[in-house]
């Protein structure tokens, strides 16, 4: 009988093995932090790991790991779980070709931090009474009216969260920038987790009426800080062309100078875990919104917000005792995208919502290392 011929054993760092991927469920780690992670972690992935970053840069690893040693290539993604998975294969021109078409697909979600910390939406879908905000400090105010329509609700926001990302990645590839926008009705519903069917098109409709409608005056920039005040609506106009005949092919929508002017920054952009928009309540979206401005780059120290400000900063319409206990309620639930969260008291016996990111991950900055347990 002849012998039986049995497959050789491949090591990782072998470039004939097939691709190896590794999962950490519900570990959200933002796109920007990889640059920050520790250069061991890609090293235990694999040796000869050359892993590209989200704006071109090897992830933190040091020239000396990946130089003369093009033998593996990396890609990290995030599937619909909310799960990054880094995967790392040998290089080859056919999967190159497919690996670029993906990644030219794939839409990376950001938001503007001054959206993310200030309260420009209403928190819930029948509010019609204006957002009147001032700041503890008195520096920084926000007011926003609306018609009949309704104010631009934080769903409404989702279709703001994916033009300007849009925007983001128009930029990157090195387009020129314009304050008008050719998306396609599908893609973007899509995007944003939605149905495609007529009914969704409509809200769509109503969404774009009210982000329209809702007029802005306020005196934060697009960096956050104070400046001379201005005037604005979310989106200054949009108009629907039927290229297939059904009325939803594609979407000319045109954005504010107050949007465009921010692009010139790559700083004033925060980037959005995909499972945000999974979120179905009004107040446990906002909560995100400021975890992910606030807490997440302070690492495992995390960041504590008194109840009353929190109240006051979300622009919410209903009651502080009412506000409170719905904060305490995502607390105890605890299952917000990326961030943990606690109810606590400080030093001087407020009430505080803490926030910090979930592990495990390493992440550095500046060389110092802000959370250790991998």
């Amino acid at each position: 009988m002849a012998a039986r011929k049995t497959k050789p054993e491949t090591s990782r760092t072998d470039p004939t093995k097939e691709p190896a991927e590794v999962e950490y469920p519900r570990a959200m780690l933002p796109p920007e932090d990889f640059l920050d992670i520790e250069p061991e972690f890609f090293a235990r992935l694999s040796p000869n790991l050359q892993a590209e970053g989200d704006d071109g840069k090897y992830l933190g690893i040091p020239e000396e790991l990946y130089e003369g040693h093009p033998h593996h290539e990396c890609s990290v993604t995030i599937d619909a779980d909310g799960a990054w998975r880094v995967t790392w294969q040998p290089p080859g021109k056919r999967r190159a070709r497919r690996r670029a078409r993906e990644n030219s697909s794939a839409l990376r979600l950001c938001d503007l931090k001054a959206l993310l910390e200030r309260p420009f939406f209403a928190l819930s879908k029948t509010r019609h009474t204006p957002i009147r905000y001032v700041s503890p400090d008195t520096r920084i105010f926000v007011n926003v009216d609306a018609t009949s329509s309704g104010l631009a609700t934080i769903w409404d926001a989702d279709v703001l969260i994916y033009l300007i990302s849009a925007l983001r990645a128009r930029q990157k590839r090195g387009d020129e920038a314009s304050a008008s926008l050719q998306v396609r009705a599908r893609d973007l519903l899509t995007a944003l987790g939605r149905g495609t069917g007529g009914r969704h098109y409509d809200l769509l409709r109503m969404a774009l009426t009210r982000l329209q409608d809702s007029r802005v005056e306020t005196n934060v920039r697009a960096g956050g800080q104070p400046g001379p005040a201005v005037a604005f609506r979310f989106i200054e106009a949009w108009t629907e062309d039927a290229e297939s005949g059904d009325g939803r092919a594609a979407l000319t929508i045109t954005l504010p100078n107050w949007i465009v002017e921010a692009m010139a920054d790559g700083g004033n952009f925060l980037p959005i875990a995909p499972a945000y928009l999974r979120l179905t309540g009004g107040r446990a979206r906002w909560l995100y919104r400021v975890a992910r401005k606030h807490a997440g780059g302070n690492g495992s120290a995390g960041w504590s917000g008194r109840m009353r400000m929190l109240f006051e900063k979300s622009g919410a319409d209903g009651t502080f005792a009412r506000f409170a206990f719905e904060m305490r309620q995502l607390a105890v639930a605890n299952d917000l995208p990326e961030f943990a969260l606690s109810s606590q008291t400080n030093a001087r016996g407020e009430e505080v919502i803490h926030m910090r990111l979930k592990e495990p991950w390493k992440r550095w900055k500046d060389g110092v290392r802000l959370e250790s347990d991998l």
